[in-house]
């Protein structure tokens, strides 16, 4: 059975073992990390936002304590090319198996992530550093949708010509010039 809401704090081993399952839509809000990684223009926006979370806990045939599922938000922010506000969809692929020890966490299947915890999950820190590492550094519309002014090749070859036809040496010839007749 799928649950419609997320709390806050998890016990994963006892969600692993009912093979618990949640599929929920939460505002962008409770993600207060993932907020501060806006644009402070578009900040009040975003918090309204709905953040969907689809997460499915189970335990391997190797005994690993697993999470997997897929977390998403429509996020505004402001293209650094022509500045003008833009949604920018972030998803993240969640695949997680859960280790007690920094030498456990090594031993974890390489398709998995490790986390170390301990009793409990917090699941919005776990949701936020998902959607923070899948987050885009700097927004920007595609090349093609952009309004902002974008210089081609054609554009910034016109100031190299004229700069190359002005020799930084023509003065220096002059002046030698002007020596070897005094001689």
């Amino acid at each position: 059975m799928i649950k419609p809401s997320v709390p806050d704090q998890l016990d994963v081993r006892r969600a692993c073992r009912a093979e618990e399952s949640y599929g929920a839509v939460m505002v962008l809000q409770r993600l207060p990390r993932v907020l501060e990684a806006i644009e402070e223009s578009v900040r009040a926006v975003a918090a309204e936002r709905e953040v969907r979370v689809e997460l499915a806990f189970s335990r391997d045939a190797s005994g690993w304590h697993r999470m997997t599922g897929e977390v998403s938000v429509r996020v505004p922010r402001v293209c650094q090319r022509c500045l003008k506000p833009m949604d920018d969809v972030v998803t993240s692929q969640v695949s997680v198996a859960f280790a007690s020890s920094e030498e456990e966490a090594r031993q974890v299947p390489r398709d998995c992530e490790p986390m170390i915890l301990g009793a409990q999950l917090d699941t919005v820190a776990a949701l936020e550093e998902e959607l923070l590492l899948a987050m885009p550094l700097h927004a920007s519309h595609a090349d093609t949708s952009c309004a902002g002014e974008i210089p081609g090749p054609e554009a910034s070859a016109e100031p190299e010509a004229a700069v190359a036809k002005e020799n930084p040496f023509a003065v220096l010839g002059k002046l030698l010039g002007k020596n070897e007749s005094k001689s």
